[in-house]
């Protein structure tokens, strides 16, 4: 039960407060989601690329193996490293950046994969889409002029203490 209510309530709300403040850092891809409803969907996966709100998990190796030059044996604990992923410079062009058009943006690993596939993420794109399409319905924009707010997540989990942005009526 505990790991349900971080997992549904914690990330979730981590996710919003991360997309907020992207959509107030970077107006202009919320302009290209009004415009095309294609965009639209793709600006979705793409918040939860740069804003992945578990950062990581750790995993037991399966079998032997070498990463890298690194022995990794079975029964090893590794960190499996989601964000890190979603930066993958090799994987996406330019992966600090929010790119509404982005081709790629649902190759991220936001959510994990696999048998750890979260359960949760049909819900939690619903929640941001339904929070992006009332943005674009209502013409609000998200001003971070006067942002503060400091980082106060985990080792595995993104968070802020706080963080002050204001809505606006365009």
């Amino acid at each position: 039960a505990e790991q349900l209510l971080v997992a549904g309530n914690e990330t979730t709300t981590q996710a919003l407060g991360e997309a907020a403040l992207q959509l107030a850092l970077h107006p202009a891809q919320l302009d290209l989601a009004r415009e095309d409803l294609g965009v639209r969907a793709n600006l979705i996966e793409e918040l939860l690329r740069v804003t992945s709100p578990v950062l990581g998990l750790f995993r037991y190796a399966t079998d032997d193996h070498e990463r890298h030059g690194t022995a990794i044996r079975k029964n090893d604990v590794v960190a499996a490293l989601y964000a890190s992923a979603n930066r993958d410079a090799e994987v996406f062009e330019d992966p600090d950046q929010l790119r509404a058009d982005r081709d790629n943006a649902k190759a991220h690993l936001a959510f994990g994969i696999g048998i750890h596939f979260c359960l949760g993420a049909h819900l939690a794109r619903a929640e941001i889409r339904a929070f992006v399409d009332e943005l674009i319905a209502r013409g609000l924009r998200i001003d971070a002029a006067g942002t503060s707010g400091s980082d106060e997540g985990t080792f595995l989990i993104r968070g802020r203490r706080h963080q002050m942005l204001q809505i606006l009526k365009d």
